[in-house]
């Protein structure tokens, strides 16, 4: 038996025995009528943990795209930063730190 066959029974087995446990349930039987409830659960639980997975990829992807365009902006502002802090050290009279420890 292939993977699809299986696939096709298995489904096929479960629509059954949803039929069966919904029959039985309507007949007042809790037993059935709490395991249709734990299957709801279950494909709830199931279909909100994927989303919840595929928001969490997705602010990945995001994250990693917004890092690797604002990496060169930062970089620079950083230079720029440094550069205006080493002029306003020195018309105040600081030594640059690297030309003291050459010194």
């Amino acid at each position: 038996m292939t993977g699809e066959h299986l696939e096709q029974d298995i489904e096929r087995d479960k629509e059954q025995a949803i039929e069966w446990f919904t029959k039985s349930a309507n007949d007042g039987n809790e037993y059935a009528q709490a395991i249709l409830d734990e299957i709801s659960k279950f494909e709830n639980d199931l279909l909100v943990n994927t989303i919840f997975s595929l928001f969490v990829s997705l602010s990945r992807c995001i994250e990693d795209d917004y890092e690797q365009k604002y990496k060169s902006v930062r970089q620079t502002v950083d230079s720029r930063l440094r550069r205006m802090i080493r002029q306003k050290k020195l018309s105040i009279g600081i030594k640059d730190e690297q030309a003291q420890s050459y010194e």
